[in-house]
């Protein structure tokens, strides 16, 4: 899958979500927004450090600005759009798509596939996985565990091999 794909399917997923929102479909910095059993979510917040959650649905959208936390469960498609230093777990799901900035700190587990692009200085761990696609638009490092197929693409050049299953853009962490 590409990158290109994953990060459409974001944008698809998002435009439905937006359609077919939940009905507290606004958080507020600060407190927690959840979205649980329905069939499809969206979730916008505004101001910095929202935490935010979506499990046991089809679909879940997610945008929220920067130091924002998210997490994804138990659930089809998860999509998550965030500024700088956001931290975004995704696990047991079939599909994770997230575009994130600077210092995003990314995990995605047993999922069946992950996809991100994420900004410089970021952390991107992988694991259980089939697929793991990976866009660095800086310095990143990506974990990849159990991946059947873990692709890094650059910004500028190719992405290094260092100890264990770690693979970075820029230089080894």
């Amino acid at each position: 899958m590409s990158v290109v794909r994953t990060l459409s399917t974001v944008a698809a997923v998002l435009s439905l979500s937006l359609a077919m929102g939940c009905d507290d479909a606004l958080c507020e910095a600060g407190e927690p927004c959840r979205c649980a059993e329905n069939d499809t979510c969206f979730f916008e917040c505004s101001g910095d450090g929202c935490d935010m959650s979506c499990s046991q649905m089809n679909n879940c959208g997610m945008v929220c600005e920067n130091d924002c936390s998210t997490e994804c469960h138990d659930m089809n498609d998860c999509t998550t759009s965030c500024g700088d230093d956001c931290t975004v777990d995704c696990h047991n799901l079939q599909e994770c798509g997230v575009i994130c900035g600077p210092s995003c700190n990314y995990s995605c587990h047993d999922v069946d596939r992950c996809g991100v692009r994420a900004g410089s200085n970021s952390t991107i761990d992988c694991t259980n996985a089939s697929s793991c696609i990976v866009e660095c638009e800086g310095d990143c490092a990506v974990d990849c565990t159990s991946v059947d197929d873990c692709t890094v693409r650059c910004a500028s050049g190719s992405p290094v091999s260092c100890s264990g299953n770690v693979r970075a853009c820029g230089s080894c962490p």
